[in-house]
């Protein structure tokens, strides 16, 4: 397959609309994120803002505040050049950095589409 036919990356994601978090997995050095089949092994920096607040991991009540996140449905999924962001109905956000500074190796964030099985690697 022609590289130009992958499909868009913010469009992958518009398939995540609808899902709830029903998974967090916290590993030695990394997340894993699931919304219904769609799932991100985050190796960069995550934040979790709310009405009024905003924490990063490494930072007091992140894991609270990622795990108070599970069960809540996302509204809209979107893709930047710094960051991959999903807007919760319970009106949190959660942030992955694709930031260069804030992961250590070589990629920030994996992710496998359900749908077409590419594998994107950020």
């Amino acid at each position: 397959m022609a590289i130009d036919k992958f499909p868009p990356f913010n469009s992958v994601l518009k398939g995540a609309i609808g899902s709830e978090l029903d998974i967090v997995t916290f590993i030695r050095d990394y997340w894993q994120i699931t919304f219904n089949n769609y799932s991100f092994s985050v190796l960069s920096s995550l934040r979790v803002t709310g009405n009024g607040w905003s924490v990063r991991d490494k930072e007091a009540g992140f894991r609270d505040r990622l795990c108070n996140c599970i069960g809540h449905k996302v509204e809209q999924a979107s893709h930047c050049e710094d960051c991959i962001t999903f807007s919760l109905d319970n009106g949190c956000s959660i942030e992955i950095s694709l930031r260069d500074e804030d992961y250590q190796g070589p990629e920030a964030v994996n992710f496998k589409d359900p749908v077409t099985g590419l594998f994107y690697v950020f």
